[in-house]
């Protein structure tokens, strides 16, 4: 009774995709569906149907037999992060002539000059 016990736990340890790639990696990838079903049934104990044993082929040849990559944005180029911090020093530069200006003439002179270069 133990055995059967002991046998039943090593059989849940495995899933069936694993047991797919050991039978791919053992039999080779073009390996008739019949042989891949015997394989796992010998040494899994698992009754894989075959149409099963076709899905895990299929998606293992989509993958490339690769785990896909990670996903989402890719990082800003070197450029793109160069052209953000000159902009940004561009404008800097700009409010402290403002300041400079503002110190000089006055807030509201300021503020008409400005004015006066977006009127339309």
């Amino acid at each position: 009774m133990a055995k059967k016990i002991d046998d039943e736990v090593e059989q849940k340890k495995v899933s069936k995709a694993h047991a797919y790639r050991e039978a791919e990696a053992v039999l080779g990838k073009e390996a008739a569906l019949d042989d891949v079903h015997k394989f796992i049934l010998e040494k899994f104990a698992i009754d894989m149907p075959k149409g099963q044993i076709s899905a895990y082929r299929s998606l293992e040849k989509s993958r490339g037999g690769a785990k896909p990559g990670k996903r989402g944005r890719k990082p800003k180029s070197e450029t793109m992060l160069g052209a953000t911090s000159s902009s940004n020093d561009a404008v800097i530069q700009f409010l402290s002539a403002v300041r400079g200006w503002e110190n000089k003439i006055g807030a509201e002179k300021v503020v008409e000059v400005i004015s006066a270069l977006y009127k339309r």
